[in-house]
């Protein structure tokens, strides 16, 4: 009976048999893919656009500016020597009666007035003398005188006495001038037409009878007038 419920010496549970360590190699390779990865995600960070880098904690330096090479100073052209004026004192480069031509300028001309003439120009007193000699007789002078109005009035004056009053009436290069009293033709007005031009300052007026008899040719039998404007 003795020894009958208990079990054999060396009997009992089967020795265990050591697992593979699969979870400890699935760890590694995590680990190494994740340092992997946060590697290339930081080179990439590192030329990502500055929101990019500040997500990833990322500070990159500022570039250096580097600054421009300081340009060279400008060469002075040496100085023309001064020459001695016959008086003793040096001259002054660029001054003088030529100065302005040896620089290549010239003083400006003064501009000549092209305004076309108007026949306002004529408003005035213009007169021109004349020597008048009757039958060979001793010679005389006689100054005659236009006197146009802005009213279109004028008259028209012998020496320095009134002959005639009259109306004018511009017509482009032409005057028509009806005066009064008695002309060539006792049973007409009296009119006649006068071409007129005037020189650039306005001061020398000619006067050209187109048709009809002005007084100068009518009492004086003188031909077309070269008037001067009074006081000029």
């Amino acid at each position: 009976m003795s020894g009958s419920g208990s079990s054999p010496i060396g009997s009992g549970r089967p020795p265990r048999k050591r697992q593979f360590p699969f979870g400890l190699v699935m760890l590694a390779f995590g680990l190494g893919l994740g340092f992997y990865g946060g590697v290339a995600a930081t080179k990439r960070a590192m030329i990502s656009p500055a929101w990019v880098q500040h997500i990833f904690g990322i500070s990159m330096p500022a570039a250096a500016v580097q600054s421009p090479a300081p340009l060279a100073a400008p060469t002075t052209p040496p100085s023309t020597p001064a020459v001695a004026a016959p008086g003793g004192s040096p001259a002054v480069p660029g001054t003088g009666a030529n100065s302005g031509e040896a620089n290549g300028s010239s003083a400006p001309e003064k501009s000549s007035n092209k305004r076309p003439p108007d026949t306002k120009d004529l408003e005035g007193t213009w007169t021109v003398t004349d020597s008048l000699s009757k039958d060979g007789g001793p010679t005389s002078t006689m100054t005659s005188a236009y006197i146009f109005r802005s009213d279109n009035t004028g008259e028209f004056d012998a020496n320095g006495t009134k002959l005639y009053d009259f109306h004018w009436t511009p017509s482009g290069d032409e005057i028509s001038v009806d005066f009064d009293g008695e002309g060539p033709d006792a049973n007409q007005p009296w009119n006649a037409k006068l071409k007129w031009s005037l020189n650039d300052d306005r001061t020398v007026l000619t006067l050209v009878p187109s048709s009809g008899k002005d007084p100068r040719s009518f009492v004086y039998s003188l031909g077309p007038g070269v008037y001067h404007r009074k006081g000029i």
